[in-house]
């Protein structure tokens, strides 16, 4: 049973925006989705072709479990993927440590800001598990070491991408929707 004080706290710089008022014809792809994010899969992937709507159902499945906290999911981010997971990550998820912490690790360590703060994260999403829910989206050309980290994390990920193959996870395709559908 969930507590009526549980709350979602956003671990990125930004939410996901709004998604648009006008949705039709996608509920059963969400249910489909959000059945896969609550079960024992931890890694969603959502792929189509650009402008089937992945974006825009990824972002009301966002905003339903950040305005109605569901499960056991206490954190939720929205990342929008760049060139590689890291500076994705850098851009996108806030600080973990305090900004002096996190310098003199940088300077003991000898690796760049962007290593540090991506080892802060992991150490952040690995000690949380299953109660992190990210949405990366548009991860059109994944790297292995990208696809690596996200299948090494033990959160529930949800990945937008134009690709329909991702190591070991079975995606959830979007196709058109059918004219009867459109109103």
């Amino acid at each position: 049973m969930m507590n009526e004080n549980h709350k979602v706290s956003l671990i990125t710089n930004y939410p996901a925006d709004k998604p648009t008022d006008n949705f039709v014809g996608r509920e059963g792809l969400i249910k489909d989705i959000k059945d896969m994010i609550d079960s024992e899969n931890k890694t969603v992937l959502v792929s189509g072709f650009g402008g089937m709507g992945k974006t825009e159902i990824c972002k009301k499945i966002f905003h339903e479990y950040y305005n109605s906290p569901q499960n056991d999911i206490k954190y939720i981010g929205w990342i929008n993927y760049g060139t590689n997971l890291k500076s994705s990550i850098f851009q996108n998820i806030i600080y973990f440590k305090k900004f002096e912490e996190m310098n003199y690790i940088y300077e003991v360590s000898h690796k760049s800001i962007e290593e540090v703060h991506f080892d802060l994260t992991r150490e952040f999403l690995n000690e949380h598990g299953g109660q992190v829910l990210l949405f990366i989206d548009n991860m059109n050309e994944a790297e292995k070491e990208d696809r690596d980290i996200i299948l090494n994390l033990p959160n529930k990920i949800v990945i937008t991408s134009r690709i329909n193959e991702f190591d070991r996870v079975k995606p959830i395709e979007i196709d058109k929707l059918p004219l009867a559908d459109c109103k």
